[in-house]
């Protein structure tokens, strides 16, 4: 898992053409987790620079430092947005998260190899916070609260600009969650350590699902990543670009590292293999309003990308919204 996270890294440094990322944005799903016996909350570590700490009985007690001299690269600022099933399942997981990234703002590193303690201590310089709170860096809803919302407001065309969906994302997962696992709303330190992340990310694990079969993907990477356009705007005082959205796809290396691709290859990829694809749609078109209503599902998320990222290629969302005969004559009858 540590290479896939590397290779997040690299993709991004390749395509711009910009230095080692000081900050990633990536989201945590508690299923994944399970599934894949916690390699998502394994490359949040390795980027950080930090590995579970266990108690004489193996129980996991908390997260501690790899020294930099081993690291062999900086230590990445890593912003995590958590689903409400991850806070729920894995209490333990986010005060070892929380203390990782506690333990790098701490550490007595200098700052072009630290960008957590580099991040950490200029908000605390400009907001007058101690380190604790300046070091937070899982974020989530609030205690009994589920979803970014986003894919609600796209879903019913509840939205006039793009605004409104980051703002809406902000809303619902400000919550900061530190060492002690308690909550508490922290919208001006997400907005800062926002403006700062150069690249989001997310795994992919199961090969039934993919990043436009559920509106999930893009109500928290989408909502996150509108969320760091809005956060780096109002810093810069201009309207900034996106910053690269990326797909680490875990469904076919048992080892870990997976296929990275960037957000419009994932799209291109499923537009290809499902909404383009006669043995699909037309399997789908023999389960008639039903079916139909699964290739409705897979446009509308995929307008829901380009909504909250803009990186999808225009060619998959014209080529999705472009009704097949087959599609033309099951509506047909369906009127009929």
């Amino acid at each position: 898992m540590a290479r896939a996270g590397r290779s997040a890294c690299s993709s991004a440094t390749r395509a711009d053409g910009h230095a080692f990322p000081e900050s990633i944005a990536m989201v945590l799903w508690g299923t994944d987790n399970l599934k894949s016996e916690g390699g998502p909350v394994a490359q949040v570590l390795a980027l950080l620079g930090a590995k579970p700490r266990f108690d004489s009985y193996g129980r996991l007690a908390g997260a501690e430092l790899i020294p930099l001299e081993q690291l062999g690269r900086p230590r990445v600022d890593v912003v995590i947005t958590m689903s409400g099933i991850f806070r729920d399942l894995l209490p333990l997981q986010i005060r070892m998260l929380a203390e990782a990234a506690w333990l790098a703002a701490s550490a007595d590193e200098p700052a072009e190899s630290n960008f957590v303690r580099k991040h950490a201590l200029a908000f605390m310089a400009c907001h007058g916070c101690d380190l604790e709170a300046a070091s937070l860096r899982v974020f989530g809803n609030a205690e009994g609260a589920y979803g970014a919302n986003v894919s609600h407001l796209v879903d019913n065309g509840q939205w006039d600009d793009e605004d409104e969906l980051a703002e809406t994302y902000s809303r619902r997962k400000g919550f900061a969650y530190g060492r002690s696992g308690r909550p508490v709303q922290q919208g001006e330190l997400l907005k800062s350590v926002l403006a700062d992340v150069q690249l989001a990310y997310q795994n992919l694990d199961s090969v039934e699902l993919g990043v436009t079969t559920i509106d999930t993907y893009f109500d928290t990477l989408g909502g996150i990543s509108r969320a760091v356009q809005r956060a780096k705007s109002a810093q810069g005082g201009t309207e900034a670009a996106m910053a690269p959205v990326y797909i680490g796809d875990q469904t076919r290396d048992g080892l870990g590292g997976g296929t990275v691709r960037t957000l419009s290859e994932q799209v291109a990829l499923e537009t290809r293999t499902r909404m383009l694809n006669p043995k699909w749609y037309e399997g789908m078109l023999e389960h008639g309003y039903e079916g139909v209503r699964q290739i409705e599902v897979h446009l509308t998320n995929t307008m829901g990308w380009s909504a909250t990222t803009g990186q999808c290629s225009p060619g998959s969302t014209r080529s999705s919204a472009r009704p097949s005969c087959s599609t033309r004559r099951c509506a047909s009858a369906s009127r009929s």
